[in-house]
Protein backbone atom coordinates (compact mmCIF):
# COMPACT_ATOMS: atom_id res chain seq x y z
CA UNK A 1 0.00 0.00 0.00
CA UNK A 2 3.04 2.30 0.27
CA UNK A 3 3.73 2.33 -3.15
CA UNK A 4 0.69 2.96 -4.43
CA UNK A 5 0.48 6.70 -5.83
CA UNK A 6 -2.22 8.96 -6.15
CA UNK A 7 -3.26 8.23 -9.56
CA UNK A 8 -3.74 4.62 -8.24
CA UNK A 9 -6.34 5.87 -6.05
CA UNK A 10 -7.95 7.73 -9.08
CA UNK A 11 -8.10 4.97 -11.03
CA UNK A 12 -10.00 3.23 -8.36
CA UNK A 13 -12.50 6.18 -7.83
CA UNK A 14 -13.03 5.95 -11.64
CA UNK A 15 -13.42 2.00 -11.83
CA UNK A 16 -16.24 2.52 -8.75
CA UNK A 17 -17.80 5.38 -10.87
CA UNK A 18 -17.79 2.76 -13.73
CA UNK A 19 -19.35 0.34 -11.50
CA UNK A 20 -22.42 2.27 -10.56
CA UNK A 21 -23.00 3.22 -14.11
CA UNK A 22 -23.19 0.23 -15.15
CA UNK A 23 -25.14 -1.84 -12.67
CA UNK A 24 -28.04 0.18 -13.18
CA UNK A 25 -28.33 -1.32 -16.88
CA UNK A 26 -27.52 -4.92 -15.45
CA UNK A 27 -30.28 -4.47 -13.11
CA UNK A 28 -33.06 -2.90 -15.30
CA UNK A 29 -32.43 -3.78 -18.86
CA UNK A 30 -34.78 -7.19 -19.12
CA UNK A 31 -32.88 -10.85 -20.16
CA UNK A 32 -32.20 -10.76 -23.77
CA UNK A 33 -32.96 -13.01 -26.87
CA UNK A 34 -31.05 -15.10 -28.00
CA UNK A 35 -27.62 -16.54 -26.43
CA UNK A 36 -27.92 -14.53 -23.14
CA UNK A 37 -30.89 -16.17 -22.12
CA UNK A 38 -30.00 -19.65 -23.53
CA UNK A 39 -26.84 -19.60 -21.03
CA UNK A 40 -28.99 -17.81 -17.82
CA UNK A 41 -31.78 -20.90 -18.27
CA UNK A 42 -29.17 -23.76 -18.90
CA UNK A 43 -27.53 -22.06 -15.82
CA UNK A 44 -30.72 -22.10 -13.74
CA UNK A 45 -31.37 -26.02 -14.87
CA UNK A 46 -28.91 -26.60 -13.48
CA UNK A 47 -29.31 -25.24 -10.36
CA UNK A 48 -32.22 -26.62 -9.73
CA UNK A 49 -31.56 -29.93 -11.14
CA UNK A 50 -28.25 -29.64 -8.90
CA UNK A 51 -26.79 -31.40 -11.76
CA UNK A 52 -23.43 -29.19 -12.45
CA UNK A 53 -21.82 -32.08 -14.91
CA UNK A 54 -24.14 -31.87 -17.72
CA UNK A 55 -26.14 -28.78 -19.54
CA UNK A 56 -29.07 -28.75 -20.77
CA UNK A 57 -32.31 -26.42 -21.65
CA UNK A 58 -35.95 -27.63 -21.20
CA UNK A 59 -34.29 -30.91 -20.73
CA UNK A 60 -32.77 -30.49 -24.19
CA UNK A 61 -28.60 -31.13 -24.11
CA UNK A 62 -26.92 -27.90 -24.49
CA UNK A 63 -23.36 -28.44 -26.04
CA UNK A 64 -22.35 -25.94 -28.03
CA UNK A 65 -20.39 -24.50 -24.92
CA UNK A 66 -18.44 -26.21 -22.17
CA UNK A 67 -19.35 -25.76 -18.57
CA UNK A 68 -17.04 -22.62 -17.48
CA UNK A 69 -19.73 -19.97 -17.36
CA UNK A 70 -22.52 -22.15 -16.46
CA UNK A 71 -20.67 -22.84 -12.88
CA UNK A 72 -19.53 -19.01 -12.83
CA UNK A 73 -23.39 -17.86 -13.39
CA UNK A 74 -24.43 -20.65 -11.01
CA UNK A 75 -21.96 -19.46 -8.12
CA UNK A 76 -22.82 -15.94 -8.34
CA UNK A 77 -26.93 -16.91 -8.65
CA UNK A 78 -26.47 -19.08 -5.63
CA UNK A 79 -24.63 -16.73 -3.81
CA UNK A 80 -26.96 -13.43 -4.69
CA UNK A 81 -30.06 -15.09 -5.78
CA UNK A 82 -33.42 -16.24 -3.93
CA UNK A 83 -35.24 -19.65 -5.65
CA UNK A 84 -36.94 -19.18 -8.24
CA UNK A 85 -33.07 -17.86 -9.57
CA UNK A 86 -35.37 -15.91 -12.29
CA UNK A 87 -33.17 -12.26 -11.97
CA UNK A 88 -31.24 -11.65 -14.48
CA UNK A 89 -28.67 -9.63 -13.01
CA UNK A 90 -27.73 -12.49 -10.68
CA UNK A 91 -26.69 -14.43 -14.16
CA UNK A 92 -24.61 -11.14 -15.70
CA UNK A 93 -21.86 -11.04 -12.57
CA UNK A 94 -19.53 -12.85 -14.15
CA UNK A 95 -19.40 -10.78 -17.21
CA UNK A 96 -19.39 -7.67 -14.52
CA UNK A 97 -16.95 -8.51 -12.52
CA UNK A 98 -14.63 -9.96 -15.37
CA UNK A 99 -14.47 -6.71 -17.18
CA UNK A 100 -13.96 -4.53 -14.45
CA UNK A 101 -11.00 -7.05 -13.52
CA UNK A 102 -9.35 -6.52 -16.56
CA UNK A 103 -9.41 -2.80 -16.80
CA UNK A 104 -7.67 -2.51 -13.20
CA UNK A 105 -4.81 -5.11 -14.39
CA UNK A 106 -4.97 -3.19 -18.03
CA UNK A 107 -4.28 -0.19 -16.66
CA UNK A 108 -1.42 -1.53 -13.90
CA UNK A 109 0.40 -3.51 -16.16
CA UNK A 110 0.52 -0.69 -18.90
CA UNK A 111 1.14 2.01 -16.51
CA UNK A 112 4.37 -0.26 -15.21
CA UNK A 113 5.59 -1.07 -18.88
CA UNK A 114 4.41 2.67 -20.43
CA UNK A 115 3.23 5.38 -17.90
CA UNK A 116 0.52 6.65 -16.45
CA UNK A 117 -0.80 8.40 -19.41
CA UNK A 118 -0.81 5.49 -22.00
CA UNK A 119 -2.21 3.18 -19.19
CA UNK A 120 -5.12 5.74 -18.62
CA UNK A 121 -5.84 6.23 -22.41
CA UNK A 122 -5.97 2.21 -22.70
CA UNK A 123 -8.35 1.99 -20.04
CA UNK A 124 -10.48 4.94 -21.40
CA UNK A 125 -10.73 3.61 -25.31
CA UNK A 126 -11.57 0.09 -24.37
CA UNK A 127 -14.51 0.85 -21.58
CA UNK A 128 -16.28 3.64 -23.46
CA UNK A 129 -16.30 1.35 -26.46
CA UNK A 130 -19.75 0.22 -27.17
CA UNK A 131 -19.03 -3.52 -27.68
CA UNK A 132 -17.24 -3.81 -23.87
CA UNK A 133 -20.99 -1.99 -22.72
CA UNK A 134 -22.66 -4.36 -24.78
CA UNK A 135 -20.95 -7.23 -23.19
CA UNK A 136 -20.55 -6.19 -19.99
CA UNK A 137 -24.54 -6.08 -19.10
CA UNK A 138 -25.05 -9.88 -21.06
CA UNK A 139 -24.54 -12.88 -19.71
CA UNK A 140 -22.71 -14.91 -21.79
CA UNK A 141 -19.00 -16.12 -22.37
CA UNK A 142 -17.43 -12.83 -23.79
CA UNK A 143 -17.08 -10.75 -20.76
CA UNK A 144 -15.85 -13.46 -18.60
CA UNK A 145 -13.34 -14.83 -21.34
CA UNK A 146 -12.09 -11.51 -22.36
CA UNK A 147 -10.80 -11.25 -18.36
CA UNK A 148 -8.64 -14.48 -18.67
CA UNK A 149 -7.34 -13.94 -22.64
CA UNK A 150 -6.31 -10.63 -21.30
CA UNK A 151 -4.36 -11.81 -18.39
CA UNK A 152 -2.54 -14.59 -20.76
CA UNK A 153 -1.63 -11.64 -23.08
CA UNK A 154 -0.35 -9.12 -20.55
CA UNK A 155 2.05 -11.60 -18.85
CA UNK A 156 3.66 -12.09 -22.17
CA UNK A 157 3.46 -8.78 -22.75
CA UNK A 158 5.25 -7.54 -19.28
CA UNK A 159 7.70 -9.84 -19.87
CA UNK A 160 8.83 -9.48 -23.20
CA UNK A 161 12.03 -7.96 -22.27
CA UNK A 162 12.99 -11.16 -20.20
CA UNK A 163 12.56 -13.55 -23.19
CA UNK A 164 16.22 -12.50 -24.86
CA UNK A 165 17.65 -12.98 -21.47
CA UNK A 166 15.80 -16.26 -21.26
CA UNK A 167 14.66 -15.14 -17.93
CA UNK A 168 11.35 -16.88 -16.91
CA UNK A 169 8.86 -15.97 -14.10
CA UNK A 170 7.70 -19.44 -13.05
CA UNK A 171 4.63 -17.98 -11.30
CA UNK A 172 3.54 -16.30 -14.11
CA UNK A 173 3.80 -18.84 -16.46
CA UNK A 174 2.06 -20.84 -14.16
CA UNK A 175 -0.50 -18.55 -13.68
CA UNK A 176 -1.03 -18.04 -17.57
CA UNK A 177 -1.91 -21.99 -18.09
CA UNK A 178 -4.31 -21.57 -15.36
CA UNK A 179 -5.86 -18.83 -16.95
CA UNK A 180 -5.78 -20.88 -20.44
CA UNK A 181 -7.36 -23.80 -18.88
CA UNK A 182 -10.17 -21.93 -17.38
CA UNK A 183 -10.47 -19.94 -20.85
CA UNK A 184 -10.88 -23.27 -22.66
CA UNK A 185 -13.32 -24.45 -19.86
CA UNK A 186 -15.53 -20.70 -20.82
CA UNK A 187 -15.09 -21.05 -24.50
CA UNK A 188 -13.37 -23.69 -25.87
CA UNK A 189 -10.31 -23.33 -27.86
CA UNK A 190 -11.34 -19.72 -29.20
CA UNK A 191 -8.65 -19.13 -26.21
CA UNK A 192 -5.60 -20.18 -28.85
CA UNK A 193 -6.69 -17.80 -31.58
CA UNK A 194 -6.09 -14.70 -29.19
CA UNK A 195 -3.16 -16.11 -27.34
CA UNK A 196 -1.04 -18.83 -28.77
CA UNK A 197 -1.53 -17.67 -32.28
CA UNK A 198 -0.03 -13.95 -31.60
CA UNK A 199 2.86 -16.13 -29.73
CA UNK A 200 3.58 -17.90 -32.70
CA UNK A 201 2.98 -14.67 -35.65
CA UNK A 202 5.61 -12.75 -33.21
CA UNK A 203 8.11 -15.61 -33.09
CA UNK A 204 7.97 -16.10 -36.93
CA UNK A 205 8.38 -12.09 -37.26
CA UNK A 206 10.86 -11.36 -34.89
CA UNK A 207 12.67 -15.10 -35.75
CA UNK A 208 12.91 -15.52 -31.62
CA UNK A 209 11.57 -18.83 -30.35
CA UNK A 210 11.85 -17.78 -27.16
CA UNK A 211 8.38 -16.32 -26.72
CA UNK A 212 7.38 -19.91 -27.25
CA UNK A 213 9.83 -21.32 -25.23
CA UNK A 214 8.87 -18.74 -22.18
CA UNK A 215 5.27 -20.56 -21.49
CA UNK A 216 6.97 -24.13 -21.52
CA UNK A 217 6.17 -25.59 -18.51
CA UNK A 218 5.89 -28.87 -17.63
CA UNK A 219 3.99 -28.02 -14.26
CA UNK A 220 1.99 -25.73 -16.20
CA UNK A 221 0.83 -28.03 -18.51
CA UNK A 222 0.06 -30.42 -15.48
CA UNK A 223 -2.12 -27.71 -14.44
CA UNK A 224 -4.02 -27.66 -17.61
CA UNK A 225 -4.57 -31.30 -17.93
CA UNK A 226 -5.74 -31.06 -13.99
CA UNK A 227 -8.45 -28.28 -14.44
CA UNK A 228 -9.50 -29.21 -18.21
CA UNK A 229 -9.48 -33.37 -18.33
CA UNK A 230 -11.86 -34.05 -15.41
CA UNK A 231 -14.97 -32.59 -16.57
CA UNK A 232 -14.31 -33.27 -20.04
CA UNK A 233 -14.17 -36.86 -19.30
CA UNK A 234 -17.44 -36.86 -17.15
CA UNK A 235 -19.37 -34.99 -20.12
CA UNK A 236 -17.93 -37.45 -22.46
CA UNK A 237 -18.95 -40.15 -20.90
CA UNK A 238 -22.49 -38.15 -19.48
CA UNK A 239 -23.56 -37.34 -23.19
CA UNK A 240 -22.46 -40.80 -24.50
CA UNK A 241 -19.69 -38.64 -27.23
CA UNK A 242 -22.50 -36.79 -28.49
CA UNK A 243 -20.89 -33.39 -26.50
CA UNK A 244 -17.92 -33.07 -29.13
CA UNK A 245 -20.02 -33.83 -32.35
CA UNK A 246 -22.19 -30.41 -30.65
CA UNK A 247 -19.52 -28.68 -29.49
CA UNK A 248 -16.98 -29.27 -32.29
CA UNK A 249 -18.75 -30.46 -35.34
CA UNK A 250 -22.02 -28.62 -35.33
CA UNK A 251 -21.38 -25.44 -34.05
CA UNK A 252 -17.63 -24.61 -34.26
CA UNK A 253 -16.82 -25.88 -37.80
CA UNK A 254 -20.11 -25.05 -38.93
CA UNK A 255 -19.15 -21.61 -38.40
CA UNK A 256 -15.79 -21.60 -40.04
CA UNK A 257 -16.73 -23.24 -42.63
CA UNK A 258 -20.15 -21.48 -43.62
CA UNK A 259 -22.40 -18.37 -41.87
CA UNK A 260 -24.34 -19.84 -39.35
CA UNK A 261 -27.70 -18.37 -37.86
CA UNK A 262 -28.40 -15.84 -40.46
CA UNK A 263 -25.16 -14.38 -39.10
CA UNK A 264 -22.82 -15.44 -42.70
CA UNK A 265 -21.30 -11.73 -43.73
CA UNK A 266 -18.31 -11.06 -46.23
CA UNK A 267 -15.01 -9.63 -44.76
CA UNK A 268 -14.49 -6.16 -44.11
CA UNK A 269 -17.70 -6.88 -41.87
CA UNK A 270 -15.55 -6.30 -38.73
CA UNK A 271 -13.59 -3.44 -40.28
CA UNK A 272 -16.72 -1.29 -40.54
CA UNK A 273 -17.97 -2.38 -37.21
CA UNK A 274 -14.92 -0.74 -35.41
CA UNK A 275 -15.90 3.07 -36.33
CA UNK A 276 -19.59 2.16 -34.25
CA UNK A 277 -18.31 -0.31 -31.55
CA UNK A 278 -14.54 1.30 -31.07
CA UNK A 279 -15.85 4.79 -30.47
CA UNK A 280 -14.37 7.20 -29.44
CA UNK A 281 -11.10 5.46 -30.36
CA UNK A 282 -11.89 4.73 -33.69
CA UNK A 283 -11.29 8.20 -34.21
CA UNK A 284 -7.85 8.09 -34.85
CA UNK A 285 -7.61 4.59 -35.79
CA UNK A 286 -6.57 5.21 -39.78
CA UNK A 287 -4.27 8.03 -38.71
CA UNK A 288 -2.38 5.40 -36.25
CA UNK A 289 -1.93 2.63 -38.56
CA UNK A 290 -0.73 4.97 -41.24
CA UNK A 291 1.86 6.29 -38.69
CA UNK A 292 2.70 3.03 -37.94
CA UNK A 293 3.24 1.41 -41.30
CA UNK A 294 5.09 3.95 -42.87
CA UNK A 295 7.44 3.48 -40.08
CA UNK A 296 7.14 -0.19 -39.36
CA UNK A 297 10.90 -1.11 -38.89
CA UNK A 298 11.35 1.01 -36.82
CA UNK A 299 8.10 1.80 -35.00
CA UNK A 300 7.30 -1.84 -34.88
CA UNK A 301 9.96 -4.27 -35.46
CA UNK A 302 12.16 -2.58 -33.22
CA UNK A 303 9.88 -2.37 -30.39
CA UNK A 304 9.07 -5.83 -28.77
CA UNK A 305 6.11 -5.12 -27.10
CA UNK A 306 4.69 -2.79 -29.65
CA UNK A 307 5.14 -5.79 -32.12
CA UNK A 308 3.45 -7.95 -29.96
CA UNK A 309 0.45 -5.99 -29.53
CA UNK A 310 0.48 -6.07 -33.60
CA UNK A 311 0.37 -9.67 -33.28
CA UNK A 312 -2.55 -9.45 -30.80
CA UNK A 313 -4.82 -7.89 -32.94
CA UNK A 314 -3.88 -8.62 -36.89
CA UNK A 315 -3.56 -12.12 -37.15
CA UNK A 316 -6.63 -12.23 -34.68
CA UNK A 317 -8.39 -9.92 -36.22
CA UNK A 318 -7.82 -11.29 -39.97
CA UNK A 319 -9.04 -15.03 -38.84
CA UNK A 320 -11.83 -13.78 -37.85
CA UNK A 321 -12.66 -11.46 -40.94
CA UNK A 322 -11.64 -14.57 -43.04
CA UNK A 323 -14.57 -16.70 -41.05
CA UNK A 324 -18.19 -16.71 -42.92
CA UNK A 325 -20.33 -16.95 -39.57
CA UNK A 326 -19.94 -12.97 -38.20
CA UNK A 327 -21.17 -11.39 -34.76
CA UNK A 328 -19.37 -8.28 -33.44
CA UNK A 329 -18.56 -9.98 -30.14
CA UNK A 330 -16.30 -12.55 -31.73
CA UNK A 331 -13.24 -9.92 -31.94
CA UNK A 332 -13.89 -8.40 -28.78
CA UNK A 333 -10.62 -9.92 -27.21
CA UNK A 334 -8.51 -7.96 -30.04
CA UNK A 335 -10.01 -4.44 -28.57
CA UNK A 336 -7.42 -4.47 -25.99
CA UNK A 337 -4.01 -4.58 -27.89
CA UNK A 338 -5.71 -1.99 -30.78
CA UNK A 339 -6.64 0.37 -27.38
CA UNK A 340 -3.16 0.09 -26.32
CA UNK A 341 -1.66 0.65 -29.73
CA UNK A 342 -3.50 3.97 -30.14
CA UNK A 343 -3.16 4.96 -27.00
CA UNK A 344 0.82 4.52 -27.59
CA UNK A 345 0.25 6.39 -30.82
CA UNK A 346 -1.44 9.43 -29.21
CA UNK A 347 1.23 9.47 -26.45
CA UNK A 348 3.85 9.85 -28.99
CA UNK A 349 2.60 11.86 -31.91
CA UNK A 350 0.38 14.47 -29.86
CA UNK A 351 2.48 17.36 -30.43
CA UNK A 352 2.64 16.86 -34.28
CA UNK A 353 -1.12 17.79 -34.45
CA UNK A 354 -0.97 14.32 -36.32
CA UNK A 355 -4.76 13.27 -35.54
CA UNK A 356 -6.60 15.99 -36.12
CA UNK A 357 -8.16 16.21 -39.67
CA UNK A 358 -10.91 15.38 -41.95
CA UNK A 359 -10.07 11.70 -41.65
CA UNK A 360 -10.96 11.91 -37.81
CA UNK A 361 -13.85 14.69 -38.83
CA UNK A 362 -15.51 11.87 -40.50
CA UNK A 363 -14.92 9.17 -38.10
CA UNK A 364 -15.95 10.99 -34.73
CA UNK A 365 -19.16 12.06 -36.37
CA UNK A 366 -20.47 8.12 -37.96
CA UNK A 367 -20.99 6.85 -34.57
CA UNK A 368 -23.11 9.31 -33.03
CA UNK A 369 -25.42 10.14 -35.83
CA UNK A 370 -25.91 6.77 -36.26
CA UNK A 371 -26.67 6.11 -32.67
CA UNK A 372 -29.19 9.37 -32.19
CA UNK A 373 -31.01 8.47 -35.72
CA UNK A 374 -31.18 4.70 -34.54
CA UNK A 375 -32.35 6.32 -31.09
CA UNK A 376 -35.55 8.37 -32.57
CA UNK A 377 -36.67 6.48 -35.11
CA UNK A 378 -36.92 3.48 -32.77
CA UNK A 379 -39.21 5.08 -30.96
CA UNK A 380 -41.13 7.00 -33.25
CA UNK A 381 -41.21 2.98 -34.69
CA UNK A 382 -42.47 1.26 -31.74
CA UNK A 383 -43.47 3.97 -28.97
CA UNK A 384 -44.37 7.47 -28.96
CA UNK A 385 -41.81 10.51 -29.40
CA UNK A 386 -42.98 12.62 -25.85
CA UNK A 387 -40.97 15.57 -25.00
CA UNK A 388 -38.32 13.52 -23.00
CA UNK A 389 -37.39 11.71 -25.81
CA UNK A 390 -36.90 15.13 -27.80
CA UNK A 391 -34.83 16.55 -24.29
CA UNK A 392 -32.37 13.27 -24.77
CA UNK A 393 -32.23 13.71 -28.18
CA UNK A 394 -30.93 17.60 -27.83
CA UNK A 395 -28.57 16.39 -24.84
CA UNK A 396 -26.96 13.76 -27.03
CA UNK A 397 -27.02 16.04 -30.16
CA UNK A 398 -25.53 18.73 -27.81
CA UNK A 399 -22.59 16.42 -26.22
CA UNK A 400 -21.69 15.18 -29.51
CA UNK A 401 -21.18 18.84 -31.02
CA UNK A 402 -19.13 19.41 -28.12
CA UNK A 403 -16.83 16.64 -28.49
CA UNK A 404 -16.49 17.60 -32.37
CA UNK A 405 -15.53 21.01 -31.23
CA UNK A 406 -12.51 19.76 -28.90
CA UNK A 407 -11.40 17.58 -31.52
CA UNK A 408 -11.08 20.57 -34.23
CA UNK A 409 -9.74 22.72 -31.32
CA UNK A 410 -7.03 19.45 -31.08
CA UNK A 411 -7.62 19.42 -26.97
CA UNK A 412 -7.13 15.96 -26.21
CA UNK A 413 -7.89 16.03 -22.52
CA UNK A 414 -11.33 18.05 -23.32
CA UNK A 415 -12.34 15.91 -26.30
CA UNK A 416 -11.95 12.78 -24.24
CA UNK A 417 -13.98 14.47 -21.15
CA UNK A 418 -17.18 15.34 -23.63
CA UNK A 419 -16.30 11.90 -25.31
CA UNK A 420 -17.18 10.66 -22.13
CA UNK A 421 -20.32 12.22 -21.43
CA UNK A 422 -21.34 11.61 -24.58
CA UNK A 423 -21.18 7.80 -24.49
CA UNK A 424 -23.03 8.27 -20.64
CA UNK A 425 -26.01 9.83 -21.81
CA UNK A 426 -26.06 7.14 -24.61
CA UNK A 427 -25.57 4.35 -21.71
CA UNK A 428 -28.19 6.06 -19.64
CA UNK A 429 -30.56 6.90 -22.65
CA UNK A 430 -30.67 3.30 -23.70
CA UNK A 431 -31.24 2.19 -20.12
CA UNK A 432 -33.85 4.60 -18.99
CA UNK A 433 -35.57 5.85 -22.02
CA UNK A 434 -35.27 3.31 -24.69
CA UNK A 435 -35.70 0.43 -22.46
CA UNK A 436 -38.79 1.28 -21.05
CA UNK A 437 -40.27 3.18 -24.33
CA UNK A 438 -39.36 -0.42 -26.24
CA UNK A 439 -42.14 -2.54 -23.93
CA UNK A 440 -42.65 -4.09 -27.28
CA UNK A 441 -39.60 -5.75 -27.42
CA UNK A 442 -39.65 -7.35 -23.53
CA UNK A 443 -42.65 -9.79 -24.36
CA UNK A 444 -41.13 -12.30 -22.05
CA UNK A 445 -40.99 -9.16 -19.53
CA UNK A 446 -44.82 -8.89 -20.02
CA UNK A 447 -45.67 -12.75 -19.76
CA UNK A 448 -44.18 -13.34 -16.35
CA UNK A 449 -45.78 -10.31 -15.04
CA UNK A 450 -49.49 -10.70 -15.82
CA UNK A 451 -49.14 -14.30 -14.73
CA UNK A 452 -47.55 -13.25 -11.47
CA UNK A 453 -50.87 -11.98 -10.42
CA UNK A 454 -52.92 -15.27 -10.82
CA UNK A 455 -51.64 -16.81 -7.86
CA UNK A 456 -54.23 -19.37 -7.41
CA UNK A 457 -53.23 -21.09 -10.98
CA UNK A 458 -52.49 -24.45 -10.70
CA UNK A 459 -50.70 -24.42 -14.16
CA UNK A 460 -49.48 -22.24 -16.72
CA UNK A 461 -48.78 -23.79 -20.43
CA UNK A 462 -47.61 -21.72 -23.28
CA UNK A 463 -46.91 -22.35 -26.94
CA UNK A 464 -46.40 -20.35 -30.19
CA UNK A 465 -43.65 -18.59 -28.64
CA UNK A 466 -40.68 -20.02 -27.43
CA UNK A 467 -38.07 -17.72 -27.27
CA UNK A 468 -35.21 -18.59 -24.55
CA UNK A 469 -35.99 -15.83 -22.40
CA UNK A 470 -39.63 -16.64 -21.51
CA UNK A 471 -38.06 -19.85 -20.79
CA UNK A 472 -35.83 -18.60 -18.05
CA UNK A 473 -38.44 -16.18 -16.57
CA UNK A 474 -41.02 -18.75 -16.77
CA UNK A 475 -39.34 -22.39 -16.77
CA UNK A 476 -40.12 -22.75 -12.90
CA UNK A 477 -43.62 -22.67 -13.22
CA UNK A 478 -44.80 -22.63 -16.66
CA UNK A 479 -44.57 -25.43 -19.25
CA UNK A 480 -43.97 -25.69 -23.34
CA UNK A 481 -47.64 -27.64 -24.59
CA UNK A 482 -49.15 -28.16 -27.69
CA UNK A 483 -52.68 -26.37 -28.44
CA UNK A 484 -53.97 -29.92 -28.96
CA UNK A 485 -53.06 -31.07 -25.48
CA UNK A 486 -53.77 -27.86 -23.72
CA UNK A 487 -57.44 -28.27 -24.52
CA UNK A 488 -57.25 -31.25 -21.85
CA UNK A 489 -56.37 -29.36 -19.77
CA UNK A 490 -58.48 -26.45 -20.24
CA UNK A 491 -61.11 -29.14 -19.92
CA UNK A 492 -59.71 -30.38 -16.70
CA UNK A 493 -61.15 -29.15 -13.11
CA UNK A 494 -57.81 -27.61 -12.53
CA UNK A 495 -57.11 -23.64 -12.59
CA UNK A 496 -54.80 -22.84 -15.78
CA UNK A 497 -53.50 -20.25 -17.60
CA UNK A 498 -52.80 -20.58 -21.05
CA UNK A 499 -50.64 -18.48 -23.38
CA UNK A 500 -51.07 -17.92 -27.29
CA UNK A 501 -50.09 -16.35 -30.24
CA UNK A 502 -52.92 -15.30 -32.58
CA UNK A 503 -52.36 -18.06 -35.04
CA UNK A 504 -52.32 -21.15 -32.32
CA UNK A 505 -55.29 -19.12 -30.49
CA UNK A 506 -57.29 -19.67 -33.65
CA UNK A 507 -56.47 -23.24 -34.08
CA UNK A 508 -57.49 -23.38 -30.42
CA UNK A 509 -61.00 -21.66 -30.04
CA UNK A 510 -62.17 -24.40 -33.04
CA UNK A 511 -61.95 -26.72 -30.48
CA UNK A 512 -64.75 -28.37 -28.12
CA UNK A 513 -64.39 -26.72 -24.83
CA UNK A 514 -66.65 -28.12 -22.40
CA UNK A 515 -67.82 -27.15 -19.55
CA UNK A 516 -65.42 -24.84 -18.79
CA UNK A 517 -65.60 -21.44 -19.84
CA UNK A 518 -62.94 -19.00 -21.50
CA UNK A 519 -61.63 -15.67 -19.47
CA UNK A 520 -59.66 -13.55 -20.93
CA UNK A 521 -56.45 -12.11 -18.89
CA UNK A 522 -54.82 -9.90 -21.35
CA UNK A 523 -53.98 -9.65 -25.22
CA UNK A 524 -51.11 -7.66 -26.15
CA UNK A 525 -48.82 -7.18 -29.51
CA UNK A 526 -45.34 -7.66 -28.88
CA UNK A 527 -42.22 -7.35 -31.34
CA UNK A 528 -39.93 -10.60 -31.70
CA UNK A 529 -36.75 -8.90 -32.72
CA UNK A 530 -34.90 -11.95 -32.95
CA UNK A 531 -37.23 -13.32 -35.68
CA UNK A 532 -38.08 -9.48 -36.93
CA UNK A 533 -41.77 -9.74 -36.65
CA UNK A 534 -45.08 -8.77 -34.77
CA UNK A 535 -47.24 -11.20 -32.63
CA UNK A 536 -50.27 -11.35 -30.63
CA UNK A 537 -50.80 -12.97 -27.80
CA UNK A 538 -54.05 -13.96 -25.66
CA UNK A 539 -53.48 -14.84 -22.37
CA UNK A 540 -56.72 -16.27 -20.80
CA UNK A 541 -57.89 -19.15 -18.10
CA UNK A 542 -60.45 -21.56 -17.37
CA UNK A 543 -61.71 -20.21 -13.85
CA UNK A 544 -63.01 -17.05 -12.78
CA UNK A 545 -61.51 -14.90 -10.59
CA UNK A 546 -63.78 -15.73 -6.56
Amino acid sequence: MKNLKLSDIKIFFIVLISLVVFLQGIFLIPPLDRDESRFAASTKNMIESENYTDIRLENVPRYKKPIGIYWAQAIFTKFLGTSPYDKIWTYRFPSLLGLILSIILIYFICRKIFNHEIAILSVFFLSTSMLFISEIHQAKTDGFLFLFISICNLIILSSIKDLKNKNKNKKLVNLYWTSMAIGVLIKGPIIIIFTILPLIVFSLISKNINSLKYIHSSLGYLIFLILVVPWLILITIKSDGSFWYESVVNDLFKKVYSGQESHGFPPGYYTILLFIFFWPGCIFLIDTFKIYFSRFKKNIIKDQQKLFLFCCFFPCFFVFELIPTKLPHYVFPSYLSLSILISISLFDYLKKDTFFNFKTFIAHSIYPITFISTFIISIYIYSVITINVLLVSFLLSLFFLLSLNQLLKKSLAKFLLAASFFQISVYLSIVYVLNPNLNIFWISKTINQVTTYEKDAVGIYHYGYNEPSLVFLMGHKAKRLEPEKMLEKFNSDEKNIFILTEKKMNEFSKKDYENQKFYLIKSFKGFNYSQGKYLKFYIFKNYATQ
